[in-house]
């Protein structure tokens, strides 16, 4: 990047510029005017003075210049995603910067953008940082988005959006199992059990029902109550009694 020269009104050749407040990882070079280099830190500078002086060093409030630099940082890489049963695992790298402050993790569901969810994350001060997302709809497409965060309150600054990355949750299957296989008319009872084929971040509820089996007609009978098992997010299985009457 190039700054401009000064107008001509009169000073006394040769013209010295300088620029202060530059933030590390930036350097200026006077005889050409030139920004080079890449910002190393994670803050908005807000006070860089770009200013020109004639020989004898004159220089009036018409001689300055206010630049203004971005430099929020995203994850040098979208994160990478591992989906579980109703939920999303993340993995990111960090960027090389040491004003890293957290990280704020956006999602939504795919097609409605990201943006709908923010969470905030802290540091754990380790280079490969990991979140999982819980409470998902399984079968339901996410789109994530990472962005790293510098400062602290009305300090904050939040980085640019790493590229977003997709995921869709799983569903886990439910199998239920009788004790015993079968159920008499009548006041029959039997122990019913509700596994899932892997423990979900969020709680699952199954609804049992009853089929008549020949020759039994489906009138012959009814259950006492619809009986809804209730498997807790984290846990795998959950026991009820069906009664016929």
């Amino acid at each position: 990047m190039v700054l401009p020269a000064a107008g001509d009104d009169g000073g006394t050749p040769p013209l010295k510029y300088r620029i202060e407040g530059l933030p590390a990882g930036v350097g200026f070079n006077p005889e050409s005017r030139t920004l080079s280099g890449a910002p190393t830190t994670s803050h908005r500078v807000t006070s860089c003075t770009y200013t020109v002086s004639d020989s004898d060093d004159y220089m009036d409030r018409w001689d300055e210049a206010w630049i203004e630099f971005d430099m929020s940082i995203a994850p040098a890489k979208a994160p990478t995603t591992r989906a579980g049963y109703h939920a999303v695992t993340l993995n990111w790298n960090k960027p090389t910067d040491t004003g890293i402050a957290g990280w704020l993790l956006s999602y939504g569901r795919a097609g409605s953008g990201v943006g709908i969810n923010w969470i905030r994350i802290q540091p754990t001060g380790t280079q490969n940082l990991s979140y999982t997302v819980n409470g998902l709809t399984g079968g339901a497409t996410y789109e994530f988005q990472i962005r790293a965060v510098t400062g602290s309150g009305l300090a904050a600054i939040v980085g640019a959006p790493s590229n977003s990355v997709t995921a869709t949750p799983l569903t886990p299957a439910v199998t239920l199992v009788l004790t015993s296989a079968s159920i008499t008319e009548d006041g029959g009872v039997s122990t019913v059990t509700a596994s899932l084929s892997g423990a979900s971040s969020a709680a699952t509820t199954v609804t049992v029902s009853a089929t008549a089996v020949s020759p039994a007609v489906a009138g012959d009978f009814t259950l006492s109550q619809d009986v809804e098992l209730s498997i807790a997010a984290g846990k795998t299985t959950s026991t009820g009694t069906v009664t016929t009457g």
